[in-house]
C-alpha cells in the first residue's frame, strides 16, 4: 500500500515510526514465502506449490566429467605426483536445452598445489543436451612442495611445507604443531583443485566455476587381471550393504554438537537456530526404527517396487493397508554402506577389447590382451532410483528451488579417509539445501567437517562451510516419479533422463552415474546418506504436516548399484610416491617453475591470485581487480566492494498483516560502494537508541538481507511507538544514514 507511518523520506534518513495499535506475532511460519529468512517450519504450516509432473531441472547448466589423469614426466604410473607435468582429459556435458557455439573453457588453479595450468582451451560446439569429449587435455604441474608424506614434509612456525591448510572454527586456520599434522596417508584426501570456467558465443558464463579435484602424489602396485562390475540388485536381501546409524543416542543438544549445519547451530549468536533447545538428532523420547532404510518387496504396502527383479532399498516408512501414506521421518542421518571393501583398479590395457579390461602395472602387461599403452582406469558407480523429499514444491524455501530433507551418494578410501560426495556426470543432483529456516538441519562429521568448519569469506551472520548435504553443496531430492505409473517423461527435476520403466511397482527410474575416478588404486566403500529437518521433536513429515496423498515424503528408492573397473578380492596396494621431482628452473625457489611463476622475481609459494590477473598478488597493485589499487580501495580483498555504501532509502511498510506482522520495504542505495550490498533492519523504542543500542532497548529484526523487503515480528507495549531503521552495509562497513543536525548516525552492532 506505500503509506508510510511517518514523513521521514529523507534519503539520507530512513527512519519509520509505528503507532502501538500495530499488533505484530513473534511466530512467523514458512507457509507463504511473505517473511523473510529464519521463518520456522512448524506443524499445520505449508502446503504444495506445485503439482506434479512440472518439475523442471534448475542445476547446474553444465558439468564436467574427469576421464582419466596422465603424467608426462616423473615415473609415468598416471598419477600426478610432485613436481611432474600431467595431463587431464575431460569432457562437458550440456544439461540445458539450448545449444552453445565457440565454447571456450578457462582454467585456473584453486589450490596451491596445482601450478602451469593451461590458461585456455577451445571447447567449440556444444549441442543442447550433449556430451563431448574435449580433444585438447589441460596440461598443469605439481607444485615442487607437494608432498603428501615422508621425511620431507616438515612444519615450520606453524606453516606445513607441503601446502596443506588446517580447517579450525569459523573460518580460521589451525597451524601445525609437528611434521605428522601435515602428512597425508594414501587413503585421506591430499587433492589439487583446478576451476573450468565455460563462455560462448551466446552466453558467458554458461554457470558457475566448475571445481575438478585430482588426487596427487600416489603409486599404486596392483595385480595383473581381469577386472569385472561390482553389482547389487538386494535380491533377496540387503547383500553387499549394511546400516550405519549416525544418529543413534544423539537426542540431546551437547550429544548432537557438530552435526548440524553451520547455519542451524544453536551455540552461535548469528545462526539461524542460536539458542534453540531442540537442535538435535532423534527424539527425546527414543526412535523405533533407528533407521528407515529397509527392504521393497512384494509384501510391502504397495506390493513391491523394483526397478530389476523383485526387490529395492526403499528410505521412508510405511502405514499398513495404506501407501498413499508413506512419509519419512524428520530428525534423522541415516545411512546405507557396502559392508566389503570394493578394489578399485588404478591402470588399465587402453586396447583391452573385453568389456572389463585387463588391469596393469606396465604396457607389458597388456600384450596379452593385444598390445597398447596400460592407461589410467575411469572406475564408474552407475545406479537406478526414484527420489521425492520435503523441498520448494511443497513450501517456500527461498528464491530458487532448495530442499529441507536431503540425499547424497558418497564414497571413502580405505582404511580411514573421509567420506566424500561423488561428482555426478548424468541425472545429477538437482537441488541446494535450504538455509531458509530456523529449525535445525544435520550433516555428518565423518567428512572432515562439523558446523564449526566455515569457508573463510562468510559472512559472520549467516555461517556456511564446507558439508555434504547443507547449503551450497548438491543434494538428490526429485529425480524420477515415486506415485504415478510409468511415463517415461516423468523425470522429476532429473537433468537428463530418459525415465525408465522398473519390473514391479509404480514409478517412473531414472539412472544416475557417478565418477570415481580419484579414488581409482585404493579400497573403497559406497554410502547412501539420507538427512531431514527437525520440526520440534515431532516424529514424521505426515506427523507434522498430514499432507498425504502427495508424493514429497515418498523418500528413495535405490536399485540396480553397478560399479565398474573392480578388480574383485585383490587389491591394489596404494603408498606415497617418495621419487625424486623432475628437475626445474626456480630463480627465487618458491617451488614454481620460472615459465609459470605469476611473480617470478619474488618468492611466493602459494602463488596467490586474489583477482586471477596472472599478476601474483605480491606483484600486483590492485589485488582483486576492482580498478581501485590497495591504498584507495576499503576492502582491497575482494574486488566486490570498494568503498562504504550509501544509506538505504525510502522504509516503508508495505502491509499489515493482521496477526502476523508488518511487510517493510525500503530502496538500495545510490551507491552500493561495490556490486553487493546487505541490510539490517533495526527496532528501537526509542529513535535516539539507535546510536547505543542498549539490549533493553533495541534489536536486530533480521540480519544480512539481500533483498529490500521483510518482516518484523515484535510486539509493542500499550501505548508504545516502535522505531525502526535500516542498515546497509558491506565487507568494508555500514551506513545508517545522518541524524538531523547531519551528524552519521552510528547504530552500533545489536545483541
Amino acid at each position: 500500500m506505500g503509506a508510510t507511518g511517518s514523513a521521514r523520506t529523507n534519503l539520507r534518513r530512513p527512519l519509520l515510526s509505528l503507532p502501538l495499535a500495530v499488533a505484530l506475532s513473534l511466530h512467523p511460519i514458512a507457509s507463504t514465502g511473505a517473511f523473510g529468512p529464519h521463518d520456522r517450519m512448524a506443524p499445520g504450516g505449508g502446503e504444495p506449490l506445485a503439482p506434479e509432473g512440472v518439475s523442471t531441472y534448475e542445476g547446474p547448466p553444465i558439468v564436467v566429467r574427469v576421464l582419466r589423469v596422465e603424467d608426462l614426466d616423473g615415473d609415468l604410473d598416471s598419477y600426478a605426483d610432485t613436481g611432474e607435468t600431467a595431463n587431464l582429459f575431460f569432457s562437458v556435458s550440456n544439461k540445458t536445452t539450448t545449444g552453445y557455439t565457440a565454447v571456450v573453457a578457462t582454467m585456473f588453479p584453486l589450490d596451491p598445489k596445482i601450478t602451469c595450468v593451461t590458461p585456455s582451451i577451445a571447447v567449440g560446439m556444444l549441442p543442447a543436451g550433449a556430451d563431448v569429449t574435449v580433444a585438447v587435455p589441460i596440461q598443469f604441474k605439481v607444485h615442487a612442495f607437494a608432498e603428501r608424506g615422508g621425511a620431507v614434509v616438515t612444519c615450520t612456525a606453524g606453516t606445513c611445507s607441503n601446502l596443506v591448510v588446517r580447517d579450525g572454527v569459523h573460518g580460521a586456520t589451525v597451524p601445525c604443531a609437528a611434521a605428522a599434522d601435515c602428512t597425508r596417508t594414501p587413503d585421506q584426501t591430499y587433492a589439487g583443485r583446478i576451476g573450468i570456467s565455460l563462455t560462448s558465443a551466446e552466453l558467458a558464463p554458461l554457470g558457475p566455476v566448475l571445481d575438478v579435484s585430482i588426487e596427487l602424489d600416489l603409486n599404486v602396485a596392483q595385480p595383473v587381471a581381469a577386472t569385472s562390475e561390482f553389482a547389487e540388485g538386494f535380491e533377496p536381501g540387503f547383500g553387499s550393504f549394511t546400516f550405519m546409524n549416525l544418529d543413534s543416542a544423539r537426542a540431546t543438544n551437547a550429544l548432537s554438537d557438530g552435526y548440524r549445519c553451520q547455519h542451524t547451530d544453536p551455540d552461535y549468536v548469528g545462526s539461524n537456530s542460536f539458542g534453540d533447545t531442540e537442535c538435535y538428532l532423534g527424539f527425546a523420547s527414543g526412535q523405533n526404527p533407528i533407521n528407515d532404510w529397509h527392504l521393497h518387496g512384494t509384501t510391502s504396502v504397495d506390493g513391491g517396487r523394483a526397478f530389476q527383479g523383485s526387490t529395492s532399498l526403499h528410505y521412508g516408512r510405511h502405514t499398513p493397508g495404506d501407501p498413499g501414506l508413506d512419509t519419512t521421518s524428520l530428525s534423522q542421518l541415516d545411512a546405507m554402506r557396502t559392508k566389503s571393501p570394493i578394489n578399485l583398479a588404478a591402470r588399465i590395457c587402453a586396447a583391452d577389447p573385453a568389456p572389463t579390461p585387463r588391469a596393469c602395472n606396465a604396457a607389458a602387461d597388456c600384450v596379452a590382451v593385444g598390445g597398447g599403452p596400460c592407461v589410467a582406469a575411469s572406475p564408474v558407480l552407475s545406479l537406478k532410483h526414484q527420489v521425492s523429499t520435503m523441498d520448494s514444491r511443497f513450501d517456500y524455501m527461498g528464491e530458487g528451488q532448495f530442499a529441507a530433507d536431503r540425499a547424497v551418494i558418497q564414497a571413502r578410501a580405505l582404511p580411514g579417509g573421509e567420506w566424500q560426495n561423488l561428482p555426478a556426470y548424468e541425472n545429477v543432483p538437482d537441488m541446494e539445501g535450504t538455509n531458509y529456516y530456523s529449525n535445525c538441519m544435520f550433516d555428518p562429521v565423518d567428512d572432515g567437517n562439523t558446523e564449526d568448519t566455515w569457508f573463510a569469506d562468510t559472512l559472520p551472520h549467516r555461517p556456511s562451510g564446507p558439508s555434504s548435504t547443507c547449503r551450497s553443496s548438491r543434494v538428490f531430492s526429485c529425480l524420477g516419479d515415486t506415485d504415478e505409473p510409468f511415463m517415461a517423461g516423468n523425470i522429476g527435476r532429473a537433468s537428463d533422463g530418459p525415465g525408465l520403466a522398473g519390473s514391479v511397482g509404480t514409478g517412473t527410474w531414472v539412472e544416475s552415474r557417478f565418477d570415481l575416478s580419484r579414488f581409482r588404486g585404493r579400497s573403497i566403500q559406497v554410502r547412501f546418506i539420507f538427512t531431514s529437518i527437525k520440526v520440534f521433536d515431532v516424529s514424521t513429515l505426515e506427523a507434522t504436516f498430514m499432507l498425504n496423498p502427495d508424493a514429497v515424503d515418498d523418500g528413495w528408492y535405490v536399485d540396480d548399484v553397478r560399479l565398474t573397473g573392480a578388480l574383485g578380492t585383490a587389491s591394489p596396494t596404494a603408498t606415497v610416491d617418495e621419487g625424486a621431482p623432475p628437475p626445474q628452473v626456480d630463480a627465487d625457489l618458491d617451488g614454481v617453475d620460472d615459465a609459470c611463476d605469476n611473480c617470478p622475481g619474488l618468492a611466493n609459494r602459494t602463488q596467490d591470485d586474489r583477482d586471477r590477473d596472472g599478476a601474483g598478488d605480491l606483484c600486483d597493485a590492485d589485488l582483486d581487480g576492482d580498478g581501485l589499487e590497495t591504498p584507495a580501495d576499503c576492502d582491497p580483498d575482494d574486488g566486490r566492494f570498494w568503498t562504504l555504501p550509501g544509506a538505504a532509502r525510502d522504509l516503508r511498510v508495505e502491509a499489515i498483516l493482521p496477526g502476523s506482522g508488518a511487510l517493510f520495504t525500503w530502496q538500495a542505495p545510490v551507491d552500493l560502494g561495490g556490486t553487493e550490498v546487505w541490510y539490517d533492519l533495526l527496532r528501537s523504542a526509542d529513535p535516539a537508541l539507535f546510536d547505543t543500542c542498549p539490549v533493553d532497548a533495541s534489536g536486530v529484526d533480521d540480519y544480512d538481507l539481500v533483498d529490500t523487503i521483510t518482516s518484523e515480528y515484535g510486539e509493542p507495549l500499550q501505548g508504545q511507538v516502535l522505531s525502526f531503521i535500516v542498515r546497509a552495509q558491506n565487507s568494508c562497513g555500514d551506513n545508517v544514514g545522518t541524524r538531523s543536525d547531519g551528524t552519521p548516525r552510528t547504530a552500533v552492532e545489536c545483541p
